[in-house]
């Protein structure tokens, strides 16, 4: 996802030159309103159509039409890959932020961003909660907060309501794995930052009959509400000639609730849960033209909250809907119980991303590196690849699945404004855990007519044609079918201002 890497001020729009996604607006001399935003629309297709198809039609007018059919046909499926960061140029072709402030002669800040709500805004993990108030027209208040100084120098409060967004990965729908959704308090200053957020989350409990026993289905009628309490902190150390390091941590503790009645039933007590994060950000500003960053991580959470996926339930028969909606439930079982603090051990994840953007004088190139290695304290079962379709691996199970995804983009600069570009993604995982686990490679074109040259081309209008190759029979097509094979286009336009 692109998001918003710097903010305009008073009634003077202008274009976005900003290293990294930020969190605030920068402190402006000058009392006054403030506003700024970004603006993504287009119109997305998936298609049937193969490479193949497409090399071997005649060249007569039915298939001309044809082929204009086929690469506009909507399908229920984009290039995604379940669990796996993939480009933002094969979907998503529609998101919307405005950021507006106040600042005031004593030094007072008022702050209110809106966004689109929907998959394209934010990845909110199963273990926090989105405390983003959601409205009817599906625009969600990501910030709404109050910042006041304090009598040490570059030292501000603030409070209220907070989406803390830091390093982006350009290229892939994904960020620092340190986002955080903020309802609380926070301190900054140009070095040092440390938040304490409260939310208020639903958590699944187990249901218990009269007997003590769990019943039938763990799913019904067994919501309780926890709170969850977030401590992150972020530093900065003294910079070095090429680049900068920023520690951070953040700690989650999911708190637990009591047992009641439910009408016949009674929900068991939740005992609670704890997560724990821990790495820093590598960015390197070598020379103007080239900058880029990098995050090391290691997190801890409760067993059972990842490596638990889900299957497709539209794919099979009726007896493989059936099991495919009962492992389901049992693996959002597993991962609720997780949170729930059934279970006292812990899953460890080495995560790495990298991003890249290098600017010279008839070219440019934006470059991406995801990767996350799981451990799991208990087995998870595996799948494995037969001819196209993923099938179970008897009853084999695995403790470690690593996932990754490898991007670029070169950028030819044909003129000032006209832009070449071609986004290569390759994305995958080293052991599958459900039947939708695919991995593949996603090629796609693009020109753009943009007002700044360099590899972010923004503003710019685009049009881009995204072929996806996949392991698997896993993408759905407009007829309904599953192929190893989706195409994909897109056009539209995106602003700063």
């Amino acid at each position: 996802m692109t998001r918003l890497v710097t903010f305009r001020s008073v009634c003077k729009p202008c274009y976005a030159t900003g290293l990294c996604a930020v969190a605030s607006l920068p402190a402006f001399a000058n009392d006054g309103f403030e506003y700024g935003g970004y603006w993504r629309a287009g119109y997305s297709t998936a298609s049937a159509v193969t490479a193949q198809e497409l090399v071997t039609r005649k060249l007569s007018w039915k298939d001309f039409v044809d082929t204009l059919e086929g690469l506009t046909g909507e399908a229920s499926d984009s290039q995604d890959l379940p669990g796996i960061k993939t480009t933002r140029h094969s979907k998503n072709p529609t998101y919307l932020q405005l950021k507006l402030g106040q600042r005031f002669s004593n030094g007072v800040e008022t702050r209110l961003k809106l966004d689109t709500f929907g998959p394209m805004a934010h990845d909110v993990s199963e273990s926090s909660a989105d405390t983003s108030t959601k409205t009817a027209a599906n625009i969600r208040v990501r910030d709404l907060y109050l910042s006041l100084p304090l009598n040490i120098e570059n030292t501000r409060l603030w409070a209220g309501s907070r989406m803390l967004e830091y390093e982006d990965l350009r290229l892939f729908e994904g960020g620092n794995p340190f986002d955080l959704n903020a309802y609380g308090v926070g301190i900054e200053t140009g070095k040092f930052e440390a938040v304490l957020s409260y939310n208020k989350a639903t958590r699944t409990a187990v249901v218990v009959g009269a007997n003590g026993q769990p019943v039938a289905n763990p799913q019904q009628n067994s919501t309780v509400n926890t709170k969850d309490v977030t401590l992150l902190g972020r530093m900065e150390l003294k910079p070095w000639k090429i680049f900068n390091i920023r520690p951070m941590f953040k700690f989650t503790n999911h708190s637990g609730a009591p047992a009641d009645s439910v009408s016949t039933v009674r929900r068991r007590a939740v005992n609670g849960s704890v997560e724990a994060m821990l790495g820093a950000v590598v960015s390197r500003t070598g020379r103007p033209g080239y900058w880029g960053h990098s995050v090391v991580a290691v997190r801890e959470t409760p067993s059972g909250l990842i490596g638990h996926t889900d299957q497709d339930e539209n794919k099979g028969d009726e007896t493989y809907k059936k099991s495919a909606l009962q492992n389901n439930l049992d693996n959002a079982a597993e991962r609720n119980a997780a949170l729930r603090g059934d279970n006292k051990n812990y899953d460890t994840t080495f995560i790495f991303t990298d991003t890249s953007n290098i600017d010279f004088t008839r070219w440019a190139m934006l470059s991406g590196i995801w990767i996350e290695h799981d451990i799991y304290n208990s087995g998870r079962p595996l799948w494995k690849l037969s001819g196209s379709t993923i099938v179970k691996d008897g009853n084999n199970k695995t403790k470690q699945s690593t996932r990754y995804s490898f991007g670029i983009q070169p950028v030819y600069f044909i003129s000032d404004q006209v832009h070449a570009a071609f986004d290569v993604n390759y994305a995958g995982r080293t052991k599958r855990l459900s039947n939708i686990d695919a991995n593949g490679i996603i090629m796609t074109p693009i020109l753009r007519y943009a007002m700044n040259k360099s590899a972010l081309g923004t503003p710019q209008i685009y049009a881009s044609f995204s072929y996806g190759r996949y392991d698997a029979e896993t993408k759905r097509q407009p007829d309904g079918a599953f192929k190893t094979t989706l195409v994909t286009t897109q056009s539209g336009f995106e602003i700063w201002f």
